[in-house]
């Protein structure tokens, strides 16, 4: 990213990350110019985002190395919510990010087949940022997860078994 640093607020900044997670790309600092007066030559700017790298950093290799799969194997109905999949079977987990101004309730339904996961029987959900908990519900063919995003916000949903 190429852009004054300095006039980028905390909140700011963790929206960028916020997207990195969604798509599983590390973060990108350098200048407004791209080549004086660097992110990194600042401590003031690298010290006020530590804490994002530290929280989001693990979070993005975990995707990182879970590996995308173009074939999501699921869906969400409303339109300015988007979702990836990274991983199959075991450790699966769907990238959930509301792209719109308004908070949302979304129900993600996840075709067990094509995520793997058919025939495992029960599961849970695991949102890593939040720390919550959900059942998943199914259908014997369509798993289903039901939550609320806030604007801007990426969740990161990963099943496990019951």
């Amino acid at each position: 990213m190429n852009t004054d640093f300095a006039r980028m607020t905390p909140p700011m900044v963790e929206q960028y990350f916020q997207t990195a997670l969604f798509y599983s790309i590390y973060p990108s600092f350098f200048s407004a110019d791209a080549a004086t007066r660097t992110y990194w030559s600042d401590p003031a700017l690298y010290e006020r985002d530590r804490p994002l790298f530290r929280r989001y950093i693990p979070w993005i290799r975990a995707l990182a190395r879970a590996g995308w799969e173009p074939i999501t194997g699921a869906r969400v109905a409303e339109g300015r919510v988007l979702v990836e999949r990274y991983g199959s079977g075991d450790g699966v987990t769907f990238a959930v990010r509301n792209q719109g101004a308004e908070r949302v309730e979304f129900r993600l339904e996840i075709d067990a087949f094509s995520a793997g996961l058919a025939g495992q029987g029960l599961f849970r959900a695991i949102e890593w940022i939040g720390g919550v908990e959900k059942k998943v519900e199914s259908d014997g063919q369509k798993l289903y997860l039901a939550a609320t995003i806030d604007p801007g916000q990426t969740q990161c949903w990963q099943l496990r078994p019951r």
